[in-house]
């Protein structure tokens, strides 16, 4: 690997919040997706799923629904 690639990656490495950002609070955060999902359940008649399992760094969980997307515009949350 390149020397200064390494360097800046070794710069930027914090061991403590490797899973989330300082100052991230997951519980907090799963409760506003929570309401966020009853909202669109609501919003839409349709029946959302919250999966808590999703395990990628950029994001911590996922409203998903098994209708196909042609049934909504462009949901943001």
């Amino acid at each position: 690997m390149d020397q200064e690639i390494l360097e800046m990656l070794r710069a930027v490495d914090d061991p403590v919040h490797s899973d989330n950002p300082p100052g991230f609070n997951r519980s907090s955060a799963l409760e506003r997706v929570t309401a966020a999902q009853k909202e669109l359940d609501l919003a839409t008649g349709h029946t959302f799923e919250l999966f808590l399992t999703v395990q990628e760094i950029t994001y911590f969980t996922e409203v998903t629904t098994r209708y196909p997307s042609n049934d909504f515009d462009f949901i943001v949350v």
